[in-house]
């Protein structure tokens, strides 16, 4: 089994994600679509980097690294990961821990908002060693140090 993060400019629409996108797993977890209120605005991220995720040479999902100026000050990047395809069989995980391998020494920390009842990814997090730092209405904050540079740093917040 082999897995792999390929690094791109920006994700382009295509059959894959417009099925990820459609399946009502990821849909009832994702936070925006056609139920999501018009009112609220979104800040284009201050910085992105993306990745694909692929098994065996196929696209099977895609990672985003993001953060606003707050992000930037503070020395950590937030995640969203969708994996569109083979879950619950460790791919995840092996992505989760490649991308980790991958942003060490760029920043101090990353976290992931997941909603709370999305206990699969919750889990998966968690057994990667995301820490749980707090919940806000629906959403599980979950956050993980990529380094230490000084073991009696203050808890990150986030």
């Amino acid at each position: 089994m082999d897995v792999y993060l390929k690094q791109i400019q920006e994700f382009v629409k295509n059959n894959s994600r417009e099925k990820w996108l459609n399946d009502p797993f990821v849909k009832k977890f994702l936070a925006f679509g056609a139920n999501f209120p018009a009112s609220l605005k979104f800040d284009k991220p201050a910085f992105a980097q993306n990745f694909e995720i692929y098994l065996d040479k196929k696209l099977i999902g895609d990672i985003k690294v993001f953060g606003n100026t707050k992000d930037i000050k503070k020395h950590v990047a937030q995640l969203l990961i969708v994996l569109g395809e083979c879950r619950g069989k460790g791919i995840g995980s092996k992505a989760i821990e490649l991308l980790m391998e991958k942003l060490k020494g760029m920043y101090d920390a990353v976290y992931c908002n997941v909603n709370r009842y999305n206990i699969a990814s919750i889990k998966m997090l968690r057994k990667n060693g995301f820490r749980i730092k707090k919940i806000i209405g629906n959403e599980v904050v979950l956050y993980k140090r990529l380094q230490i540079k000084n073991f009696k740093k203050a808890p990150i917040s986030i």
